[in-house]
């Protein structure tokens, strides 16, 4: 593994809601935990959480309500040392690992092993020498065969044309993690923002792959597409993370806890296409409220 280049970031989100007299809302909150590319050294939050809880994608979850009128700041200030790196391995041996691999290959809303990406998958495992030239050949059909488009009004890979691959970020991660659990590699999405020194950040998505012996290691089809050619996508963004970026939530189909009263609504994210239920959300970045009443609604992520 090349030495990984660290920095450390001060990470201040705000939720602001103005809450018209007899509204009320729900919010549920990620924060990001430590992983290979991250260390969350410290969270401070300006308020007590009525709730906090971790699913099997190694999400943190906190839930909050707000019935005062008025305005009302939620802030998380995240002290973080984030990574840049290389893996290098010669294989991927997941002989060992039957718990993970059960766990990132099964198929699930948004992630969907369709008849045609199953025979994708089959044709790649057949032409490949080993795991490792498999998960490249994939991320190189990925990289080469879509193209960007946003917004994306309908999700998942059951949604996508396999003759004319379209969407964002979270499409082409779709894709590649789908296609990947296909194959038997065990993947999940990871969704944050790329940050930079200068305090610029991105809302971003990107794939995960297990790789045993280091964790959760980034491949990046949509950023890797930007790139002239396969070899300058590969060594950029192939199990390797070439800029800073903090993931707040991995994997999809997030439960919330507690579900959402029938009498609260979320419009508000049906509005910006965001996929949940009164159950679930497909991704959190970092938040999602539900409401009744007259509320309203910003956000802010500034970098230090």
């Amino acid at each position: 593994m090349i030495m990984p280049h660290m920095h450390k970031f001060k990470i201040i989100y705000t939720a602001t809601f103005h809450l018209e007299p007899k509204s009320a809302v729900h919010a549920w909150l990620a924060l990001p935990i430590n992983s290979f590319g991250q260390q969350i050294v410290k969270t401070s939050l300006n308020f007590t959480p009525l709730r906090a809880d971790q699913n099997s994608n190694d999400n943190t979850i906190i839930h909050t309500s707000l019935q005062e009128p008025g305005i009302t700041k939620l802030t998380a200030t995240i002290d973080a040392t984030l990574k840049q790196y290389a893996v290098q391995v010669k294989n991927l041996n997941y002989l060992h690992h039957k718990k993970i691999v059960n766990a990132y290959t099964k198929n699930e809303s948004f992630l969907e092993k369709t008849k045609q990406l199953k025979s994708l998958a089959t044709k790649i495992k057949h032409e490949s020498r080993d795991n490792l030239h498999a998960l490249h050949m994939a991320f190189e059909h990925t990289v080469n065969s879509f193209s960007y488009c946003y917004p994306v009004q309908q999700r998942g890979v059951k949604k996508l044309q396999f003759d004319n691959l379209k969407g964002d970020c979270g499409e082409y991660t779709s894709f590649f993690v789908t296609l990947c659990r296909a194959m038997g590699i065990p993947a999940r999405p990871s969704t944050g923002f790329v940050v930079s020194t200068k305090g610029k950040l991105l809302e971003h998505a990107w794939a995960s792959v297990y790789v045993p012996g280091y964790g959760w290691c980034d491949i990046d089809t949509q950023y890797a597409a930007l790139e002239q050619d396969i070899r300058q996508a590969t060594e950029k963004y192939f199990l390797i993370r070439s800029d800073y970026r903090i993931a707040f939530s991995n994997g999809y189909n997030l439960p919330l806890h507690p579900t959402i009263p029938l009498d609260f609504s979320y419009s508000y994210w049906q509005q910006q296409y965001l996929p949940m239920s009164r159950k679930t959300v497909q991704v959190l970045q970092p938040i999602v409220f539900a409401s009744r009443g007259k509320v309203k609604f910003s956000d802010t992520l500034l970098i230090k």
